[in-house]
């Protein structure tokens, strides 16, 4: 994968300010799409656990 050094650069510098680095900000991110993306689409999780 290619990502253009600005961009690196500017991701550095605000994982940094949070205390991550680049590495472990991208592996939270992915983690958090991957997330996100499999309980909206299960209906079935969301029923368990949303109140009615």
């Amino acid at each position: 994968m290619d990502i253009d050094k600005q961009t690196v650069d500017l991701a550095n510098l605000y994982a940094g300010e949070k205390g991550l680095s680049l590495n472990e900000m991208l592996e939270y991110y992915l983690k958090w799409i991957v997330w996100n993306e499999t309980f909206m689409r299960t209906p079935d999780i969301m029923k368990k656990i949303l109140p009615k």
